[in-house]
């Protein structure tokens, strides 16, 4: 039987404001397998970007057990989560947030610069991930230099710098136009062929497409799921099926 990558049980997330519990998190199990691309989806404010906070140790869980790559998440302290995430997890936000004053390269060789290897190995990766993300002849520009779309692909390879077992990404189009963000969807789908672990948190049909497992997220937890077969069909097809599911659930 397959480990999962990530493991949750039980796990329930409470906001607490003028002594009233706010749960937006409650009783959630969850799976996720190396190799899978899951997608997060639901309505504004139903916890999608908070579960996956939750996942990678950004934001504290009220209850349950969060495993991630066999570590419990739950039960560190806030220097241990740094360092798990520096070696295990990726993030790709909304914003870019590049260095201003960092050149392409840099900006990917400072994150790699943070985990383990050799100044050798590190710059022969970034050099690498410039190749994949068809950054080459942009290395020595600052991000002002670029388009919306470029820094968002160097925000991809810098998540990826020390080969982290699982990509998280929320809402990594969202500030992107519909040509842009396929460039960047195109990316993700081609980082996952080769074999990349990821889970995107979008609100974005076109976005949830490349996903191969999508889960419904809803009254703090997943009511549903919908599961693609990347051999048997393309996000263009996976596009009206996944359109009619969310509509059976008043999207």
């Amino acid at each position: 039987m397959q480990k999962a990558m990530i493991e949750v049980n039980n796990l329930s997330k409470v906001y607490h404001s003028s002594g009233v519990g706010n749960t937006v998190i409650s009783n959630l199990n969850l799976r996720i397998y190396q190799g899978q691309f899951v997608v997060i989806m639901g309505s504004s404010g139903s916890g999608k970007s908070t579960l996956m906070y939750m996942l990678s140790g950004l934001d504290k869980a009220s209850g349950g057990e969060i495993w991630l790559h066999d570590q419990p998440i739950h039960q560190k302290k806030e220097k241990e989560l740094a360092l798990l995430r520096r070696d295990h997890v990726g993030f790709v936000f909304q914003d870019a947030n590049l260095i201003p004053n960092l050149t392409v390269l840099e900006n990917i060789l400072v994150a790699g610069y943070l985990g383990a290897g050799s100044k050798e190995e590190i710059r022969r990766r970034a050099e690498e991930l410039l190749q994949q993300t068809g950054l080459q002849e942009y290395s020595h520009r600052l991000p002002a230099q670029l388009s919306g779309g470029q820094q968002q692909r160097v925000a991809i390879a810098r998540a990826l710098a020390n080969a982290p077992q699982v990509l998280m990404a929320d809402e990594p189009t969202g500030n992107l136009n519909s040509a842009t963000s396929k460039k960047i969807l195109d990316l993700l789908t081609a980082f996952h062929q080769m074999g990349q672990t990821i889970l995107l948190v979008t609100h974005d049909i076109r976005s949830a497409c490349r996903g191969q497992r999508i889960l419904y997220f809803q009254d703090g937890g997943i009511v549903d799921e919908l599961t693609f077969d990347h051999e048997k069909s393309t996000a263009e097809e996976r596009e009206k099926p996944l359109t009619d599911w969310l509509l059976e659930k008043a999207w």
